[in-house]
Order: C-alpha cells, then structure tokens, then sequence
C-alpha cells in the first residue's frame, strides 16, 4: 500500500500542470490491480500486456481494482483530474500509443520502459459506415412530427392506400404488415396520408433498422424492402473480383451484355486469400455462401412487425417477423385489393397495357396482341411497376421454361414469339397461390392473321434525343419537317466535338432507334433498328470522321428519316449558317 501511494504521488506530480483546462487525460493502468504480485515477473507482464494492447489500439480494464487509494495525506494536484483508472477496455484515442511501464526491483533496481506502438493497417476495420439514426436517450419531440399521423403506404396496394400506424410506446409507432403473394414488400411512411411528406430511405430498398429521411416527396424507388425471400450472397476475394470485372470489361467490349453472377458477389477476403475450409477452391462456385436475410425468411401470409422510433429530429424504421403465438399475429389487418398485371414488348412499343381477368379461372390474365416483327419479344409486369417484372430464365424464350420475377432484374430477358407480321396473337399468364407455393405460367397461341397500317401509326409517333453531352440523362424532342418525312434537331457538339447518341421514341428509353453495330456514323454502310429494348451499348458517333466535316463548338442538324412508317436511316450534317 504504501509503495503504491508513493508511486501515485509520483505520477501526480509529474503530470501536474498548474490546471490547464484543456490538459489530455492519461490512462492509468496498475499491473498488481490487474494481475496480482507476480514479484520478478511483474515488469515483464506489465509489457506482454501492453503490447497486446498496442496492437489493438486499446486501454486496457483494471479487472481486480476493489477501492481507490485515500489520497488526503497527499499535496493537492491538478492531475487528479487526469489521472484515469479504467474498470473497463476503452479504446485509445489514436492508433498510435505511447505507453510507459516500469518495475521496481526489492533490491533498489528501478527500470522505466517506454513502448510505442501503431495499429496495423491489416487489423482497421474497413467497412461502410451507416450513419447514426437516433439517440435513445432523448426525449424531445419535434412539434411538425409529433402532431402528425403517420401511414404505412406499399407495393401491397400499388401505392394507392396508407394504413394508420399504431401508437406502440412514446415514440414508437407500428403496423403488422401480411406479406403478400411477392413474398416481398416495398414501403414508405408518409405524414397524414399526404405523398408529399413522405419519410422514406436514402437508398432504394433499404434493410430494416436504418435511419430515415425526409418528410419529402420521394420517388417509390426510396423506399424500404421488407422480405421473405432469401438473400444468399457468395463471398469472394480481391483477386477473384479484379477476374470477374476483367470479363465484364471484355463482354462489354463485344457489344454483348455481362453475365449475370447468382448469387450476387460480395468482396470479403483481402487478396487472393482464402477462408479456413475452402483453401482447395478453384473457382468461385466454391466459394461460400450466406444468406443475408436468414432472419426474415417467411412466406405469403407471413406477419411482419414495423416499426418507426422517433425521437426528436432523429428516426429509424425496423421490423420483425412474428411468431404465430404473439398476440399481434391475428391482429393484422386482412387487406382486399386486386392488383394488375401489363404487358409490355415490341407489339405496343414497349409501353404498358394491361391484361384481362378472366372471369371463369382464378389468377388468369389475358391479352390479344398483334405482331410488330416477326419476333416480337415482351414481359409481363404487375401493378405496370418496373420493380415487378416476370421474365424468362433467359432471352429470346419461349413459353415452356420457368417464370422468373417479379423483381427488376429482367433487362434484356424476354420471351419471343414467332410469326408474320400482323398476325394476332392471344397471351395468358396464370399466376396462382397453392399451400404458399406461388405457382406462375405464360402461354400464347395464333388468333388471326391481319395488316398492320404503319404510316397511320407514325401519325402519333414523337422521337426524342439523348446524347453524351447530358450523359444520356435528358430527351430533347424532335421536330416533324412539314412533309412528314423526318424528324431533326439542332446540336453543338462540346470541346471533344465527339457526341454519341440515340433516338427515343416517345420519350420511352425502351423504344430505342439505333444503329446495327456500335460507335456507327454516316459512312459504315450500317441499317437502322428498333424501335425496340435493345438499345444498350448501340450509339451512333457523331464528329470523328474526316468527312462529317465536325470539330468543337459545331453545331450540326441531326435527322431520322422516316419511310413507310419507320426509323429508316439517320444522317447528320453540318449547319449551314454556322461558322
């Protein structure tokens, strides 16, 4: 006891700065306090200890202190205000530490070391980081939120009903959601019902328990992804991504669209190294594979529990699936809404129609459509909402394989169906709920055969353009030339004075005209194609040609020239009144 008050004393002294207000506090850490007498080995620990604890960037808990030192018999320091005794790990306020252990032997010999130590790089957690929510302890609510009613509004009613929402607890507010037939659900909370004051995510599809933005108008997209489904990802390392976007790049650069990676890819491991169990892998079918979403997986009629905390300015949005013996389980609300299913393809142009019921057969829908091409390429979606989209396994189907979806993951996926031009076909697409089981098939058969007037269709027909100079991100309409021939635009071509572009019809990004082979221009003897989906990675260049006659700052009058009805050639010059 009385080598310890004289050691304390010491430190007080030394660290006694004549009360600095602004003076670092110093973490004490008593080796006896923490691991006993251990007599000639005490200073060796004491450093084994620190080390250890260098190396994670921690101070490290006084596990064995019981009662601090009376201190009265000893001069008054302002230290005592620095001096930290720590009953538990805290972590240290830099990576890097300096740390001072000494030893006094019984036979007068004193050792002071000094250890300097640095996290390593390789033990630094990288990660993203989500920012912080709410702070549980404040009790403060905002007046504009807390005399609001808040309404759960989803894909369960095609966006087109809110449900009150419970008050649970002070600041706690809460609906028992029935998950639908999608197994999956997307939602906001808007304020009083109104869309304008929507508290939503700041990413689409968000996870439970994450923070809230808002309240605002949001696109749909904004929105939270409640589920049932599975999340398997599959975790691989450093070397195995740079492979696999090497092989994006090379697919790209054939003007072929990149394969799709089930389950998606998830860089875990650093390097080209390999987790304990898979150190014989060969290539990444092997490597493992989590599920993200284990914890909510369910089925239709499955009940989830969201809830919204607020407490003051800070929010967050989590949910959880029920038991079948909580008493909220049979307390949800039964929802009745009949939703709609579109069809959408190369027959209207791809823009949605809506399909039928049938009043004789539960789940069945049906269109007549008639032939644009002779193959013609369509999907299916429900409630004409682009996050649900049924689809074939793969392009150019047809109706015998399995129905994928509804998601938004179906770019470029479509089934085909063969035929002449005019000819009048009958879809059907069943989609039925049997013992949880979402059972779906797509079926079409020959009608008639007919005419297609073309030229009568082009009537109503607007082409826009989308170019490099906005990065694709905004149409500029074209104008009808008074022989109904052609559609033109005006241009200035930037300081690169290249421009690529394509032309929309209906300002509708899936209805692209463009050229037959990418970066085509006026002299490549290339066709023209579409209106169709299969504008990706086709542009047509404008400027780099020796004969365009184009340099920076030109402006030049882009055409699409019309025959019959249809996109049939474009060509582009420069302005005849521009310098």
């Amino acid at each position: 006891r009385i080598s310890d008050t004289i050691e304390l004393g010491t430190l007080r002294r030394l660290l006694d700065v004549g009360g600095q207000p602004d003076a670092q506090a110093v973490p004490i850490r008593p080796a006896k306090a923490t691991f006993g007498s251990l007599g000639p080995a005490n200073g060796l620990v004491s450093i084994a200890r620190s080390c250890a604890l260098l190396r994670s960037a921690l101070h490290g808990p006084t596990i064995h202190l019981q009662q601090l030192l009376d201190l009265g018999g000893l001069p008054d320091s302002s230290a005592d205000n620095r001096l930290l005794v720590l009953t538990e790990a805290v972590e240290s306020r830099c990576l890097k530490q300096l740390v001072g252990v000494s030893a006094f032997g019984t036979t007068g010999t004193n050792c002071h070391t000094i250890l300097w130590g640095n996290k390593p790089e390789e033990a630094i957690l990288q990660r993203p980081t989500r920012a912080l929510s709410w702070w549980p302890g404040r009790k403060r609510m905002e007046e504009s939120l807390a005399e609001s009613r808040y309404y759960i509004v989803g894909t369960w009613t095609a966006w087109k009903r809110g449900f009150l929402m419970d008050r649970e607890a002070e600041g706690v507010y809460a609906y028992t959601l029935t998950m639908g037939e999608n197994n999956w659900e997307l939602f906001q909370i808007w304020l009083d019902e109104d869309p304008t004051r929507a508290l939503h995510p700041a990413t689409p599809k968000a996870p439970t328990d994450t923070g809230v933005e808002g309240p605002e108008a949001a696109a749909e997209d904004l929105s939270w992804l409640v589920s049932g489904r599975p999340d398997l990802v599959r975790l691989i390392n450093e070397a195995q991504a740079s492979r696999l976007a090497e092989l994006a790049e090379e697919v790209v650069a054939r003007g072929e669209e990149p394969p799709t990676q089930e389950p998606r890819c998830v860089v875990t491991f650093d390097g080209d190294s390999l987790p304990d169990g898979y150190e014989k892998v060969e290539d990444l079918t092997g490597m493992p594979v989590v599920d993200l979403n284990y914890a909510s997986i369910g089925r239709p009629g499955d009940r989830y529990r969201v809830r919204l905390h607020v407490r003051g300015k800070y929010k967050r949005v989590e949910w959880q699936k029920l038991d079948e013996q909580s008493p909220l389980y049979d307390k949800a609300e039964q929802v009745e809404f009949v939703h709609t299913y579109h069809v959408i393809g190369d027959f209207n142009y791809w823009k949605f129609d809506e399909m039928q019921p049938s009043g004789a057969e539960d789940g069945l829908h049906s269109i007549e459509v008639q032939l644009r091409r002779p193959t013609t390429n369509f999907q299916i979606y429900r409630d004409a909402d682009w996050e649900q989209g049924f689809y074939p396994r793969a392009t150019s189907s047809d109706h015998s394989g399995e129905v994928r979806g509804p998601d938004a993951l179906g770019h470029g996926k479509n089934w085909q169906i063969c035929g002449s031009v005019g000819d009048h076909f009958r879809i059907d697409f069943r989609r039925q709920a049997v013992d949880a089981a979402d059972l779906r098939e797509i079926r079409w058969a020959f009608v008639k055969s007919g005419r297609v007037d073309f030229e009568e269709e082009a009537k109503s027909h607007r082409y826009h353009y989308a170019s490099s100079s906005t990065d694709f991100q905004s149409l500029s309409e074209m104008k009808l030339s008074e022989d109904g021939r052609s559609f033109s635009i005006e241009v200035v071509l930037d300081s690169s004075g290249i421009e690529k572009f394509q032309i929309f019809l209906n300002a509708n990004a899936l209805a692209a005209v463009r050229p037959s082979l990418d970066g085509a221009t006026m002299h490549d003897g290339h066709t023209v194609e579409g209106p169709d989906n299969g504008g990706a990675c086709r542009y047509w260049v404008m400027g780099p040609h020796p004969q365009d006659g184009l340099a920076p700052g030109s402006t030049a009058i882009v055409r699409l020239h019309i025959e019959d009805g249809l996109p049939k050639r474009v060509s582009w010059e420069k302005y005849a009144g521009a310098d």
